[in-house]
């Protein structure tokens, strides 16, 4: 087991890419903070799949853009856990908007949490993992490199995400914290969940390996750079995207 007794923080674990990475955390030794917003019931049962997997689990709702609930939360998971040394920031919205409709109340949602989480995250979780040597892998998108019709807000704040994690990495490289990020291509969950038959199959077209990416692909991906395997990795964003976006 790859994570054998680590304890790990996941964000936006109620579904989809976070449950994923919660169920592989688990599976790989470690005891999983599942972190919900408002959807506190799937938390729950993301927590008892864990536990069916004999790991420790506890569901943990926040809101990851306001500072105090981002270090009640921490402090929290440390209680419950005994420590922390891996933070997962998967939690992020995605909600499509022209740029001629899209309002500064939209604009600013949507930066506070998907860049302004995983800021507070890091700094609140930032004691505990110095003390256990932890690393932090904040969940980009590959349209942080080709942006996003529709979808200019989200684009910038992924691109932002990258930004942070390459800045982080240099900064916290002294004290033994690592800190790199994902970016998956288009996956099977239901944020794809309005797309037409004729939609996916564009989608498909684009990428060589022929499939939507799987939330499995992305927890894999996790895992690895969670573990001792990915010990001379920092600053590094993983594209996992069957080819979508090559460099």
């Amino acid at each position: 087991m790859r994570l054998q007794g680590k304890i790990a923080l996941v964000t936006g674990a109620s579904g989809g890419i976070g449950r994923a990475i919660s169920l592989a955390c688990a599976r790989e030794g470690a005891a999983v903070g599942v972190h919900c917003c408002a959807r506190t019931q799937e938390g729950r049962q993301v927590v008892r799949e864990i536990q069916s997997l004999g790991q420790r689990a506890a569901c943990f709702p926040a809101d990851v853009a306001r500072e105090a609930a981002v270090r009640a939360m921490v402090r929290r998971v440390v209680k419950e856990f005994g420590g922390l040394d891996i933070l997962v920031n998967n939690a992020g919205i995605y909600p499509r908007t022209s740029l001629g409709k899209l309002t500064l109340a939209a604009w600013r949602k949507v930066m506070d949490v998907n860049l302004q989480g995983p800021f507070l995250l890091a700094r609140e979780s930032l004691p505990h993992l110095r003390k256990r040597r932890g690393c932090i892998i904040n969940i980009a998108s590959e349209v942080a490199y080709g942006g996003s019709r529709h979808g200019a807000h989200y684009g910038a704040s992924k691109a932002g995400l990258v930004g942070l994690t390459v800045s982080l990495a240099r900064e916290l490289a002294p004290l033994g914290i690592r800190v790199n990020a994902v970016a998956p291509g288009p996956v099977n969950t239901p944020l794809l969940g309005d797309d037409t038959p004729a939609k996916r199959q564009a989608r498909i077209a684009r990428i060589p390996l022929g499939r939507l990416g799987r939330p499995e692909d992305i927890a894999a991906a996790v895992v690895f750079l969670a573990s001792e395997e990915a010990s001379f990795i920092t600053g590094h964003t993983l594209a996992v995207n069957g080819g979508g976006r090559m460099r």
